[in-house]
């Protein structure tokens, strides 16, 4: 029996608010104890787990049913709906535990590591865990209870976090970090039922699922083309040239794609909910995109700014000078970072209008580009050319991404061209700032704290005074973002 109609709590930037307090602590939390691990665990280390990363990585997308995503988008949840994904979800969980741990000789015998058998089994033991979650998380996200998310993906993080940064400092080696990946999955599944308290029991519904299926199939397609965009060029590296090389590009990766990981993706939890409840307004669907994309890329290309700027020294004073060979794939990753929150953004609304098929058939090019140009790049180029082949391929997406725009949005897309490129002057202005700054007065870690602080003080008072006298409204979007949200509208 379908329970009442769920009402929702808040505004858009409330719900964007909890959730970048979220991820903010999550990221303090994991960035403290990255660089803990990054400074006693060899750097060897970090490329075999990517390794099994890769191999956990590559079965999960293969069998990601969408099912979770699917049922944010139903104007009702019921009980039967959130036992039917349970169930899928913990057969799922099982059989990638399985099928890991047989294949995980072949794996260690394909990248000619075989100490990694033993770490892929381990690791292959979160998906099983992780299938256990409390899919109640579903009805909180599409009522806008992020609040309560805060509490569940916080206590995951604090948890991996710590167990890390003991597991460093005592074993000193690849096994720090898988302990404290199992541990971080222990943790949510423990903090899910504990939060929810509501009992789940193993049910399947034909109808629920058939019904979940037609939207949750582009999930799963999306998820497979994912995984080729987000592995092709770590297995690239790791084939061609070493472990080591793949330990720097992935750190490299991991500090230039921030913008996305802690603002694109935090706004896009949000807006996927937001977006289904505003589908049967054309005005408010396009008003909201419009707000959200304009001020996520403000966010993305000043931080985006800041990091080009910060690469080397945060490479000397953070990491660690041995780290050094990851400074130019970081810089050119980085403008990948700006062109794939720009991707995301409209993905994201693909998928709340209910057409995640235009999610699939843009990321399709990004994907055969990277493959097509992987190998070579990195072949003939070493880290820099997979670094260049990963911004081409961002490139390929654009075209199917302002087609759809157009199709979805077709009165705002000019506006938020404009407002695109008003934040990229803006976002420069900021980068010339830094880089004057630190020109001018030779700075040293000390003063390279003050202007890191200072000069985007200044920016931020250039914007406000700005937004206060002239008709340039860079930070229009984000107080727009405070309206109240509209009841639901979407059907199931």
């Amino acid at each position: 029996m379908a329970e009442a109609k769920d009402q929702t709590h808040g505004s858009l930037l409330d719900g964007i608010g909890w959730t970048a307090l979220t991820q903010m602590t999550a990221t303090a939390a994991m960035t403290a104890s990255s660089i803990v691990a990054a400074r006693v665990i060899p750097v060897k280390d970090f490329g075999l787990m990517g390794v099994a990363m890769l191999a956990l990585q590559t079965l999960e997308a293969l069998t990601q049913s969408g099912f979770d995503q699917a049922a944010v988008q139903r104007k009702e949840i019921s009980r039967s709906l959130l036992n039917t994904v349970w169930t899928a979800n913990v057969l799922r969980g099982g059989g990638i535990f399985v099928v890991l741990a047989l294949c995980a000789p072949l794996v260690s015998l394909f990248f000619r590591q075989p100490q990694i058998t033993a770490v892929i089994v381990a690791l292959s033991s979160t998906a099983a865990i992780r299938g256990f979650a409390h899919t109640h998380t579903v009805r909180w996200m599409r009522t806008f209870h992020f609040s309560n998310l805060f509490w569940l993906q916080t206590g995951e993080a604090l948890v991996r976090a710590a167990v890390l940064v003991f597991c460093a400092l005592w074993l000193r080696n690849i096994w720090a970090l898988v302990i404290a990946t199992i541990a971080g999955a222990a943790a949510y599944v423990s903090l899910s039922h504990f939060i929810c308290r509501e009992t789940l029991a193993f049910q399947w519904s034909t109808v629920e699922a058939k019904s979940l299926f037609s939207y949750g199939k582009w999930v799963t397609a999306v998820s497979i083309i994912s995984l080729l965009m987000n592995q092709a060029d770590n297995f690239f590296v790791a084939r061609v040239l070493s472990l080591q090389a793949l330990g720097y590009y992935q750190l490299a990766f991991t500090f230039a794609m921030l913008p996305i990981s802690h603002i694109t993706r935090v706004v896009g939890r949000v807006t996927l909910p937001g977006y289904a409840r505003v589908l049967s307004n054309p005005s408010q669907l396009g008003e909201m995109y419009f707000n959200v994309s304009a001020a996520v890329m403000l966010l993305v290309l000043s931080l985006s700014a800041y990091l080009f700027f910060f690469a080397p020294y945060i490479i000397e004073y953070i990491v660690g000078s041995r780290w050094e060979p990851m400074l130019h794939p970081l810089r050119i990753l980085i403008l990948a970072g700006v062109l794939r929150s720009w991707i995301a953004i409209g993905g994201g609304l693909f998928c709340g209008i209910g057409r995640p098929d235009l999610d699939f058939r843009m990321n399709l090019w990004r994907a055969v580009a990277l493959v097509v140009l992987g190998w070579p790049a990195v072949y003939f180029f070493q880290l820099r050319g997979i670094s260049w082949a990963v911004v081409t391929s961002m490139l390929t997406c654009l075209p199917v991404l302002v087609h759809g725009l157009s199709s979805a949005i077709s009165e705002r897309t000019y506006k938020a061209s404009r407002a695109f490129t008003v934040n990229l002057v803006c976002s420069a202005l900021l980068g010339l700032a830094l880089w004057a700054a630190a020109t001018v007065l030779d700075l040293t870690l000390t003063g390279l704290i003050v202007v890191g602080a200072l000069v985007p003080l200044v920016w931020l008072l250039a914007l406000l005074i700005l937004q206060r006298f002239s008709n340039i409204k860079p930070l229009q979007a984000m107080f727009d973002l405070r309206q109240p949200l509209a009841s639901p509208t979407a059907g199931g």
